[in-house]
């Protein structure tokens, strides 16, 4: 996908409203425009019909210097990789938040974190595409502020 500037995407949004009925197309046009350009500024790409920083984000959560095959539970495990993807993830601009959650039924005890809005899985380094996809209920959920974490469960070799 090539990387389109604020204006080109509000122009292509512009293109696709001709349809609209000129008694109303105004109110309509103005209404898309002002939602347009708040999606477009947080990185949506509209026009396109799909999300345009995707793939930007995935390639910067796969760019973090650890190996998923690292994994080890009680030593490098979801809670040592949400930190240190946060970290790495904050520096390069992401507003970023780790989030603990807990479910009962199955004893799931798990980190992840959202990156620009998006559920990122610390252990595949991808989409959290249980979260999306509703696998299990969450019964707890709680939102940890990364630079307050400290303790063994949040320490990560410093590899950058």
């Amino acid at each position: 996908m090539v990387k389109q500037s604020i204006e080109q995407r509000i122009e292509n949004i512009e293109r696709r409203l001709n349809h609209i009925s000129t008694d109303i197309k105004w109110i309509k046009k103005l209404i898309y425009l002002i939602l347009g350009s708040l999606i477009i500024s947080q990185g949506i790409d509209i026009s396109h019909g799909a999300v345009g920083n995707q793939t930007w984000i995935i390639d910067d959560v796969k760019a973090c210097p650890y190996n998923t095959s690292e994994y080890v539970r009680g030593v490098f495990d979801c809670s040592n990789m949400a930190k240190m993807l946060y970290d790495f993830l904050t520096e390069r601009g992401y507003r970023c938040i780790i989030v603990y959650i807990e479910n009962e039924t199955y004893g799931i005890r798990h980190n992840f974190l959202f990156a620009n809005g998006f559920a990122i899985e610390p252990t595949t380094k991808d989409f959290a595409w249980w979260y999306y996809n509703k696998w299990f209920r969450i019964d707890k959920f709680i939102y940890l502020n990364g630079n307050q974490l400290n303790g063994k469960e949040w320490k990560y070799p410093r590899r950058w």
